[in-house]
């Protein structure tokens, strides 16, 4: 993967180890099962990061949404009907604007319950 490649300063949350490796901070977090998003978001307040790009699994974004921890999202709406496969996690927040993008439409929302 390049986010290992440490062209960029990378946090990398995972349940082995915490350690700095030039550009790779590993933090360890103890319980990956109980408020995770709450976890990672106090761990980067402690580092002072301002800002966050989720790009996850469903599971991985639905604990985030469900936890009410984000306040902007970007959704890709193919043409593309896949018959496998999981579903995208849903989003409701205030519809701010469409484009498109090649074959595909981009969604931009906002999380109006954070303001």
């Amino acid at each position: 993967l390049k986010i290992f490649d440490q062209t960029q300063s990378t946090i990398i949350f995972n349940s082995l180890k915490t350690q700095i490796d030039s550009k790779l901070k590993y933090i360890e977090l103890e319980d990956f099962n109980t408020l995770l998003p709450q976890l990672i978001c106090y761990q980067l307040y402690l580092m002072d990061v301002q800002s966050l790009m989720i790009e996850g699994g469903k599971e991985t974004l639905n604990l985030f949404i469900n936890a009410g921890l984000w306040d902007e999202s970007r959704v890709f709406i193919s043409n593309q009907n896949w018959e496998y496969g999981l579903t995208a996690p849903e989003i409701f927040g205030e519809f701010i604007s469409s484009e498109k993008i090649g074959t595909d439409i981009l969604e931009i929302r906002t999380n109006n319950n954070n303001r």
